[in-house]
């Protein structure tokens, strides 16, 4: 079986879970040629599979003009119908404005390349990561005929402008959904009709865990208390939560350590605030780290701390839990599908710096507490969000819908019931 992935930007630093997932269905024997509508810049491109995966994506922009007028005419020529249906189709299904219509003429000339690239190939489904955008393009792709597609819905972004996005056109049309929680679930099944309900299964992202092994026994090191986020430095993620919590926590703890791991927009926002706070000497900020060198951070820290406001589901969060260290997030998403608060790790109100301060303080100071998240944690990311099972799962529902079989309400995945938990 032969299939095409689509995600705004691949390879990149915070599109790992991307990269485990093709990874996985092709060690089940799927074959997944990759595309990209962005090309990634070099400093992104940070480990060796990331390079590999570089060389052989297929790449939409910038524009290569010559290839791209030659699939425009090759496609208008040999399916002018379709044509002509694929470009109304993306007119009319739009968010209204001048704008919106100016974008929607890019994503047309997108698709058009991409359908003739995906039949150069002999790929005959696309599936797509991430249910902004790209998946616009491909919806539209797919109205040139002999395409079909897929999702993965991660939310939040999505949910925040259902209409803007398409939401509910892009998951009827799809041949089939995987989201990422429970909750991304409920919050799909919120706009769509419930006859299309059958189509969305829950498809985690997930972590390995013979390559995520805890390297040391988790007692405070002698350097003193290490707290770790990592993220893009971006507002949803909250990092000034954190650091104000290190303000308030410096005197208890004299030595405590903050690492910010990440990079972006906020960047010089929360330097600024870690001297405005008197902190500078107590927080550092290495960038964005790629996957070869990201467990080096995991193995020095002492208590993972991720304060976001918005998320999907964290795969840093799998990550760390996997690695033993006792994880400390907020209270949102699908993040108690991961954290079961007090067992698999501790969850606080998001926004809530005195929370954070007295969950990080908890953990810090209890000896067996810690030992107790971090363990069961480590078996929560095993039992539930293990890639090689993840890939497994995947693999079975590609096979189920692409081989074409009867699709009812309820269908028998891999041995699990997709459905709505009635009877």
């Amino acid at each position: 079986m032969k299939v095409a992935y689509l995600v705004s930007a691949y390879p990149a630093v915070s599109h790992t879970f991307v990269m485990r997932e093709i990874m996985a269905l092709r060690e089940q024997g799927i074959q997944v040629d990759t595309f990209s509508v962005r090309t990634p810049s070099p400093d992104g491109v940070l480990s060796a599979a990331d390079r590999r995966e570089r060389e052989s994506t297929c790449y939409i922009l910038p524009p290569r003009w010559g290839r791209m007028l030659a699939a425009h005419v090759h496609t208008a020529v040999s399916r002018p119908l379709r044509y002509l249906g694929a470009l109304w189709f993306a007119l009319v299904n739009r968010p209204a404005g001048l704008k919106a219509m100016l974008w929607h003429m890019f994503y047309f000339c997108e698709s058009v390349f991409l359908f003739h690239e995906l039949r150069l190939r002999g790929v005959s489904h696309l599936h797509v990561h991430f249910a902004m955008a790209c998946a616009t393009t491909a919806m539209i792709a797919s109205r040139l005929g002999g395409i079909t597609y897929s999702l993965t819905i991660h939310g939040p972004t999505v949910f925040f402008d259902v209409h803007r996005f398409l939401l509910r056109e892009k998951v009827e049309r799809a041949a089939f959904v995987f989201c990422i929680s429970d909750f991304c679930r409920s919050q799909v099944m919120s706009h769509i009709s419930p006859e299309h309900w059958h189509k969305l299964h829950i498809v985690h992202c997930g972590v390995d865990g013979e390559v995520y092994r805890p390297e040391r026994a988790r007692g405070i090191a002698s350097g003193g208390p290490h707290l770790l986020c990592v993220g893009r430095l971006v507002p949803e993620k909250a990092q000034e939560i954190l650091l104000r919590a290190v303000a308030c926590l410096r005197h208890d703890f004299q030595t405590l350590l903050c690492t910010l791991v990440g990079d972006g927009p906020d960047r010089s926002r929360l330097e600024a605030l870690s001297r405005e706070l008197g902190i500078e000497d107590r927080v550092r900020l290495p960038g964005a780290i790629g996957q070869d060198d990201i467990q080096t951070y995991y193995d020095q820290a002492d208590v993972f701390v991720l304060p976001s406001f918005a998320e999907g589901l964290p795969v840093v969060l799998m990550e760390a839990m996997a690695k033993e260290l006792p994880a400390i997030s907020t209270r949102i998403a699908g993040i108690s599908e991961l954290i079961e608060d007090g067992a698999t790790g501790l969850r606080v109100p998001p926004g809530n710096c005195a929370a954070l301060v007295g969950a990080i303080r908890d953990v810090l100071a209890n000896a067996e507490l810690r030992e107790r998240l971090a363990r069961n944690g480590r078996r929560k990311v095993l039992a539930e969000f293990e890639m090689n099972d993840i890939g497994r799962r995947a693999a079975a529902i590609f096979r189920t819908h692409l081989n074409a079989a009867p699709v009812g309400a309820v269908e028998q995945v891999s041995g699990q019931q997709v459905d709505i938990g009635c009877p």
